[in-house]
């Protein structure tokens, strides 16, 4: 599938609200990831760079997000592209239902805080259709995984780490198995809830504008984000045929 952004460099689409921007599929379920702090230049499925916004130096705008599944994990990484001082909010849209800014406000920690209210004082808008499920919330200490709910969210996985963050989370905690897919963006924002211009992947009213900061007046609404990533697994037959045989393995010893 071609991305959003090579279409328009063809001159095919122009930009419109609610789009998805690109699509990466790891077709090699293997286990490859390790989640160390360290991050391998062949460790990831998928490496995502197509970020927008420099307000707060370009940590997000400029960094890099990185997932790789595997039979049982999927694995998030991010690389920040500049100092890395505030709260990168990954929202993952896996399944039906879900959930919005509006509806969500768990103030627990500032891991949850980031991620059900972005702006302090504004609700922002998902694109149109996307409803999250699950979030990931990576900043300088580590990263940590929630499912998202109308009140207190329920955690999944965390993991500290003083370099490049990186977590790991079970597929059947995010309920996805077999071939899947699901759509996701990023917001940057501190622990404040001031929020950074900066995304992922780009979205141009967002990034050439100031930053939203905390909203405050000027009516009800807040940042309203366009544009989406999708990540999709789907392994090569070679790959299965190895997955078969790690399993074929594995019953023999069992049986022994």
């Amino acid at each position: 599938m071609k991305s959003l952004l090579s279409l328009i460099a063809l001159g095919v689409v122009a930009l419109a609200p609610a789009q998805l921007v690109q699509t990466q599929t790891d077709s090699n379920l293997l286990p490859t990831v390790t989640v160390d702090g360290t991050i391998g230049s062949s460790e990831y499925g998928a490496r995502y760079n197509n970020g927008g916004g420099i307000g707060f130096g370009g940590t997000l705008g400029r960094g890099e997000i990185l997932i790789d599944a595997d039979a049982s994990s999927l694995h998030m990484g991010f690389v920040p592209g500049g100092t890395f001082n505030d709260y990168v909010v990954v929202y993952l849209d896996t399944k039906f239902g879900g959930f919005d800014d509006a509806s969500m406000n768990d103030t627990g920690d500032p891991g949850r805080n980031v991620i059900t209210n972005l702006a302090r004082d504004r609700d922002e808008l998902f694109p149109s259709g996307f409803f999250a499920d699950y979030a990931v919330a990576f900043w300088n200490g580590g990263a940590v995984a929630f499912e998202l709910t109308g009140g207190a969210l329920n955690f999944l996985s965390f993991a500290n780490s003083a370099g490049p963050k990186e977590l790991s989370m079970s597929l059947a905690s995010l309920g996805l198995s077999g071939n899947f897919g699901f759509d996701w963006f990023a917001a940057y924002v501190s622990d404040t809830n001031f929020l950074s211009n900066e995304t992922m992947p780009f979205d141009p009213s967002i990034n050439g504008a100031a930053n939203p900061g905390f909203r405050p007046g000027g009516g009800p609404q807040g940042t309203v984000y366009n544009f989406y990533n999708r990540f999709e697994a789907v392994p090569e037959p070679g790959t299965m045929a190895a997955l078969g045989l790690g399993v074929a393995a594995l019953l023999r010893r069992r049986r022994k």
